[in-house]
């Protein structure tokens, strides 16, 4: 059974308390760190508002993560899910403190029961029509479904090749039913 590195995340704290560089917010219980594993990852380890652990996992320069949660006093695993962004993608499972498997969720499955393109759909649809791979953290800005005029629309914000130079971000509109492109403006981020 998966368990949360309470050790690792004290110490950690522990150190930057030291320091007086602690990711702490009173009033919220949140405490945070961040690391690079000896494999290239950059894992964050946090303690959420309710106590609970959580633990993030991504590649560098990926959109996609691998989000645990923790009970907060067995530290056993009661969350696990992939997450592009903050969208959450393929199967999620949540667990009871003894490890056994509560429920599942496919939020792919979701997506293409309301007959709306996965965002793997839109992965590849951005590369095939305009070679722009969105899973890079410095290309992506926003990925994003909504509802409009009684249509689903996927919008995408990113900044195409910027090993190029680039610096200028694209919003990218798709009807999120057919993958059809809609629209493509220059979006300014402001602040």
């Amino acid at each position: 059974m998966k368990t949360f590195n309470i050790k690792k995340f004290e110490k950690d704290l522990n150190l930057r308390e030291n320091k007086n560089a602690r990711g702490i917010n009173k009033d919220y219980r949140w405490k945070d760190t961040t690391y690079e594993d000896h494999d290239g990852n950059i894992i964050k380890l946090s303690q959420q508002g309710d106590g609970n652990y959580k633990e993030e996992i991504r590649k560098k320069n990926s959109v996609y993560k691998m989000v645990s949660i923790f009970y907060e006093d067995t530290h056993t695993l009661r969350y696990e899910g992939t997450y592009f962004q903050d969208i959450p993608v393929g199967i999620e499972k949540n667990y009871s403190k003894e490890g056994v498997l509560i429920n599942e969720k496919d939020n792919d499955k979701i997506s293409r029961d309301m007959e709306i393109l996965t965002v793997e759909d839109m992965v590849r649809i951005m590369e095939k029509k305009f070679n722009i791979d969105i899973t890079k953290e410095d290309e992506l800005e926003l990925f994003a479904y909504f509802e409009k005029e009684n249509k689903y629309i996927c919008q995408i914000v990113c900044k195409p090749h910027p090993e190029r130079g680039d610096n200028v971000y694209y919003n990218y509109l798709f009807d999120a039913k057919t993958g059809d492109f809609l629209s493509k403006q220059i979006f300014t981020i402001e602040g």
